[in-house]
């Protein structure tokens, strides 16, 4: 049975599932320039488009204030209904997680749920419902995300040109761990250019940290 996190415990304490039983655990934080970051599993779709497994980022501002950062959902594992969703993200996370553990690093953290399809979603909305099955992560994929586009802004190395390209998917290189990009970088200017042939600007890196999770 999957308990949503805004119901009531059922400890029996009266607080609800995730402020008690259901707190994140410590082992799922990742730290991060002084700041720590930490991840929650949930639903991502709804009745009309189908669900998918889905997690939360919270980024740390005090003790007791997380705030929402990004949300990452996984299209390739479509669930038919909240529950299945829910059950696969946990499990998802578990495992990236379970790698850290052995001896792994937060890289391999990332590497593991982008290996799974997981990737970032731009527009969402946080459903928080009051001793409801919550759909905790509501949103409809808006068309980059459907078509796999990603934007990043590079400057070219020879005519110092900036520019916005689409690169499709990002992979971290495990062997490496530089970026591999799906679709080329192509400069307006200069034509076809390879990741050492270009800057990553500040907006560039940006949208990296944010397309790679590498907080």
């Amino acid at each position: 049975m999957t308990i949503g996190r805004n119901n009531p415990c059922p400890c029996g304490s009266g607080k609800k599932y995730k402020r008690c039983c259901g707190v994140i655990p410590a082992d799922r934080t990742l730290p991060s320039g002084g700041s720590k970051f930490r991840f929650e599993p949930g639903s991502y779709g709804g009745p009309s488009t189908g669900y998918a497994p889905s997690i939360l980022c919270q980024k740390q501002f005090s003790d007791m204030d997380w705030r929402d950062h990004f949300v990452l959902a996984n299209p390739d594992a479509p669930c038919k209904n909240e529950a299945s969703a829910l059950a696969t993200a946990e499990a998802d996370l578990a495992e990236a997680f379970g790698r850290k553990q052995i001896g792994g690093t937060d890289a391999d953290v990332a590497v593991s749920l982008k290996s799974k399809g997981y990737m970032s979603v731009t527009e969402f909305n946080i459903i928080r419902e009051e001793y409801v099955e919550p759909q905790a992560i509501v949103g409809e994929r808006n068309d980059a995300a459907r078509e796999n586009h990603m934007m990043i802004n590079f400057q070219c190395k020879k005519c110092r040109k900036e520019f916005d390209c689409d690169v499709g998917k990002i992979r971290i290189n495990e062997e490496t761990m530089r970026p591999d990009f799906e679709k080329p970088i192509v400069c307006p200017r200069c034509g076809n250019r390879t990741i050492d042939e270009v800057l990553v600007t500040e907006l560039g890196q940006s949208q990296m940290t944010k397309a790679t999770w590498n907080l």
